[in-house]
């Protein structure tokens, strides 16, 4: 039992140093395949949330994922950019949907 634990505090921390402040700055989120979807879908989810409604703010976001194959909805704010990152656009692949409205459809 105490053996879990410690693999999954170790886990825990691994995930929470992934989405760590990148060198690109506070306001890009890199992702990678490895990452938990669910929390890539909340972090998402989180900067969508603050950016929405954010038309005269002064934020702006960066969302790159590396290149590998994601499963997860993208909704896209105000001054948000999503990016796949790779040396040609067929080594990024983002299964899912993409929306700018919290009511719109999702486009897949």
């Amino acid at each position: 039992m105490f053996l879990k634990s410690i693999f999954s505090l170790i886990a825990a921390t691994a995930v929470l140093h992934a989405f760590r402040e990148s060198d690109l700055g506070p306001n890009v989120l890199i992702i990678d395949p490895s990452m938990d979807k669910v929390l890539i879908q909340q972090k998402c989810d989180e900067i969508f949330n603050v950016q929405f409604a954010n038309q005269f703010g002064t934020q702006r976001n960066a969302i790159l994922f590396k290149p590998g194959s994601y499963n997860t909805d993208i909704k896209v704010g105000f001054y948000t950019s999503v990016s796949g990152l790779g040396r040609s656009p067929e080594e990024t692949v983002i299964k899912g949907g993409l929306a700018t409205r919290p009511s719109s459809r999702m486009v897949t």
